[in-house]
């Protein structure tokens, strides 16, 4: 089989359709799946996990990374309105003088 000799030309890309590309389905049942199994296999493998000193600490930020991993598959209505994704920021920045 050969390649035509215009393929391995140098220059820009060939041109693509226009238009918006197409985007896999996201099934939410697999990411809740995928979330899971994340948290679970990071509460079985992460050490030192104890109530005291350097377990403690790693136990509290397995946590706060837990939350903010599961907070991801929250519906929007549940989140208020400044941690809710929008268009616009909900705080102007910089701060008017």
């Amino acid at each position: 089989m050969s390649v035509p000799e215009n393929a391995l030309a140098p220059g820009p890309a060939p041109e693509r359709e226009s238009g918006p590309r197409g985007v896999p389905r996201q099934d939410p049942r697999l990411h809740g799946i995928v979330t899971l199994a994340i948290v679970v296999i990071a509460f079985v493998t992460v050490r030192p996990l104890d109530f005291t000193g350097r377990g403690l600490a790693v136990a509290v930020l397995l946590v706060i990374s837990t939350i903010a991993l599961t907070a991801r598959h929250l519906p929007e209505p549940w989140l208020p309105p400044r941690a809710a994704p929008s268009g616009r920021p909900s705080v102007s920045w910089p701060p008017p003088l």
